[in-house]
């Protein structure tokens, strides 16, 4: 599952790998795809694929339909009450029907381009459906893949499944809005054409992380994982009502201080007592927690000492790396490593350093340390 959500919100819903959303409220919205040859289930057919856009929690899912891909971006917008966008591309050179399957309610209708779920405002489109199928779970899909769906109004029907009906025609984009509140009211929830694309959204999340700590590694699928960490860890510091020890931890070592002090707060006391004690963590990054390894990997501290660089990968050797702003209790902490052959430079400065504090570099050069807050050396190396 992938969290979408905006930062200062709650609010929040669950993305499954082949794009099925989940709201706050239990709905459950999934899509098929009527191209040429048949009809394309993104839950059960075997040419799907998914990616994460960027660190933001959006992401892409991709259905192989005949002459390309039917194409689903799913990311989460601010504003009265947020929102979910389900954006559809018809990346082939025909026209296809988009069919969302919306479960979970009691009953659903529509309203203009509204879709209503239990009478709340759920799912806004760019116009109305063309046709639509309801029925018992399985029914209505099977209905609509059949030619059965009916193109009468749909007013409140009482079923476990509705599948509404929209053409798309090739080369377009068709965009729906997802309300996470339910509670809004029908003209709050705003028209999908109004709303940000993802590029825009991801352009707000990649300047969101350049606060805190930040780490340049010479890994580019590890990178990747650790930047989708970090926005997830913000993203959970606002929408988690009891932050857990490791979630504390996180924004604490990342240096996501605003955040660290909210979940503080709400924390109880196992958490903040496990937290404080920092339990060894394994620094060659083998557990699920990518932040706490990397974290360990890049910046150790003992009492009055620094460690650079502790625990680096063994495919890092002769490659650039770089720390920025790193919290520790001795001061905030950034380096570059850069190799000159069989010898790594390291260039440091410690901001607001503790009174002797002290810098080590052992998986670098055993031997060496220094007592300057800032400065530049040249290191024997150790052997791969």
């Amino acid at each position: 599952m992938t969290v979408v959500g905006v930062l200062g919100s709650p609010r929040r819903a669950e993305v499954d790998q082949r794009g099925a959303i989940t709201l706050p409220s239990g709905v459950r919205v999934d899509w098929i795809v009527g191209a040429d040859d048949r009809w394309h289930v993104a839950a059960a057919d075997v040419a799907v694929r998914q990616r994460r856009r960027g660190p933001a929690p959006a992401v892409e899912t991709a259905m192989r339909i005949p002459g390309g891909d039917a194409l689903q971006r799913v990311y989460a917008v601010g504003g009265r009450g947020d929102v979910v966008v389900s954006e559809f591309e018809n990346a082939s050179p025909v026209p296809f029907v988009l069919g969302i399957v919306v479960r979970g309610g009691r009953g659903v209708g529509m309203e203009g381009a509204t879709v209503l779920v239990d009478g709340a405002p759920t799912l806004v489109a760019p116009r109305a459906p063309a046709r639509f199928a309801a029925g018992a779970v399985g029914e209505a899909g099977a209905a609509a893949m059949s030619g059965r769906a009916t193109d009468a109004p749909l007013r409140e029907v009482r079923a476990a499944e509705v599948v509404v009906l929209w053409p798309v025609t090739h080369r377009t984009v068709f965009r729906l809005a997802l309300a996470l509140d339910g509670g809004l009211d029908r003209s709050a929830v705003p028209a999908p054409g109004a709303l940000p694309s993802m590029d825009e959204v991801v352009a707000g999340w990649v300047a969101q992380l350049r606060r805190g700590m930040r780490v340049e590694l010479p890994d580019e699928p590890l990178q990747s994982t650790l930047d989708a960490a970090r926005a997830d860890a913000l993203l959970a510091a606002t929408a988690i009502a009891r932050p857990d020890e490791g979630l504390l931890a996180a924004l604490e070592d990342w240096g996501f201080d605003a955040e660290a002090e909210a979940a503080w707060q709400r924390a109880g006391w196992r958490a903040r007592r496990g937290a404080r004690r920092r339990r060894r963590r394994d620094p060659a990054g083998e557990s699920d927690d990518v932040l706490a390894g990397v974290r360990d990997a890049v910046v150790r501290e003992h009492g009055n000492v620094l460690e650079v660089l502790p625990a680096p990968r063994p495919h890092w050797r002769g490659q650039s790396l770089d720390v920025r702003d790193a919290p520790t209790r001795i001061g905030r902490l950034s380096y570059s490593v850069r190799w000159h052959g069989e010898h790594p430079a390291l260039l440091w400065e410690v901001h607001e350093p503790v009174d002797g504090v002290i810098l080590r570099a052992p998986a670098l050069d055993p031997e060496w340390s220094s007592s300057e807050p800032s400065g530049e050396a040249l290191l024997r190396g150790t052997r791969a």
